[in-house]
């Protein structure tokens, strides 16, 4: 099981690392879209770092509630931006793919935290 949990924390990491550098690359200067992709992956960074320290720790029960809230609140963003995503252009391909890696991720982070 704590393959399925250091996976994911690690391609949260790389995501993060992605999206900070496709942010600053799109843009000619520091604009506010530029500093919305740093936010956001810093947010991912953020998400992965709390489930590695968790695997770390997994007894610890503040840092084990911090990981699910995290995670449940990643969750809850993703779904939001994949509901509007489909709203927008109904039948995205990229939307359906946030949506079930969003409820996935979500069931195996609610799972038994060993």
């Amino acid at each position: 099981m704590t393959r399925f949990k250091i996976i994911p924390s690690y391609i949260f990491i790389g995501l993060s690392a992605l999206h900070t550098i496709v942010g600053f690359v799109t843009h000619d200067s520091l604009t506010e879209n530029a500093l919305w992709f740093f936010s956001a992956g810093m947010a991912l960074f953020y998400v992965g770092a709390i489930n590695l320290i968790q695997i770390k720790y997994p007894s610890e029960s503040l840092i084990r509630r911090l990981t699910i809230l995290s995670n449940l609140i990643m969750t809850f963003f993703v779904l939001a931006f994949g509901a509007y995503t489909f709203q927008r252009n109904v039948g995205n391909l990229m939307a359906w793919l946030l949506i079930v890696n969003a409820l996935a991720a979500l069931v195996i982070s609610a799972g038994k935290r060993t």
